[in-house]
C-alpha cells in the first residue's frame, strides 16, 4: 500500500486543469438496505445525502423495541459517532427491557 502513497492528492477538472492538494476530504452518497426498515415500517429520514431511520435520543427507531445507530440512523460516517450511538443504544435497549417503554426526547 504505501508504494501507491504519494503524499498529495490531484484533481483534474473538466478544462484540464489539475489542482493538487495533501489530502481531500469527500461527503458520498449512501443508502440504509432498505429491506428491514421496510418490513418493520420504520419512519425514515430522506436527507442530501441519503436516507437513516428516525430515532429518539436513545436510539429507538419509531416502533418500539428497534434501535438503529451508526451509519443507518446519522448520515455522518463516522467510527467515534457509531461507537457512541451503540452506547446510547445498548442503554436504550436495556431501559426497554426493563421498564417497557422509552420517552422520546
Amino acid at each position: 500500500m504505501a508504494d501507491t502513497m504519494n503524499g498529495h492528492a490531484d484533481i483534474q477538472l473538466p478544462d484540464g486543469r489539475i489542482l493538487a492538494f495533501s489530502c481531500l476530504f469527500a461527503l458520498a452518497p449512501f443508502e440504509v438496505s432498505p429491506l428491514i426498515p421496510q418490513q418493520l415500517d420504520l419512519d425514515m429520514y430522506q436527507g442530501p445525502l441519503g436516507s437513516t431511520v428516525t430515532t429518539g435520543a436513545m436510539k429507538e427507531a419509531s416502533m418500539p423495541g428497534v434501535f438503529a445507530y451508526g451509519d443507518a440512523a446519522r448520515p455522518i460516517a463516522s467510527v467515534a459517532l457509531a461507537v457512541g450511538d451503540g452506547n446510547l443504544a445498548g442503554v436504550g435497549a436495556h431501559r426497554s427491557l426493563m421498564f417497557g417503554s422509552i420517552t422520546h426526547e
